[in-house]
């Protein structure tokens, strides 16, 4: 791993209770460098009778990353792409811009900051 890549984020968990979010940010003060961010699922309401057709997500795979980079898709190690389906055949239009928006909130939930947006 070169030096850079030390820096970029790394998913160690999904899915993990309410209460595991809550210790870990109980901890953040001795747990370096550790966060806790909302990702996006692609739900599908059609069970299994569609999921032939729709396809699947998964993570980028190192054969994926290459390929996008010469052909001008912006993806990361920490993208979710198509990869069967019309999940794969329709990646780029479904998928949209990597990014973030950061904010702040008082103690419930209101937004009182002007928000940042960042875009790839």
């Amino acid at each position: 791993m070169n030096s850079y890549g030390r820096y970029l984020p790394y998913l160690a968990a999904s899915d993990v209770s309410g209460e595991a979010m809550v210790e870990v940010l109980e901890k953040k003060h001795i747990l370096s460098g550790v966060d806790i961010q909302e990702g996006s699922v692609r739900i599908d309401y059609g069970g299994e009778s569609l999921s032939s057709i729709l396809g699947y997500t998964g993570p980028v795979s190192d054969e994926e990353l290459e390929a996008g980079k010469r052909e001008g898709t912006v993806c990361t190690k920490q993208s979710m792409i198509g990869k069967g389906g019309i999940e794969k055949s329709m990646e780029g239009w479904l998928r949209g811009r990597d990014g973030m928006e950061q904010f702040y909130t008082d103690v419930v939930g209101n937004r009182n900051m002007p928000r940042m947006r960042t875009r790839r």
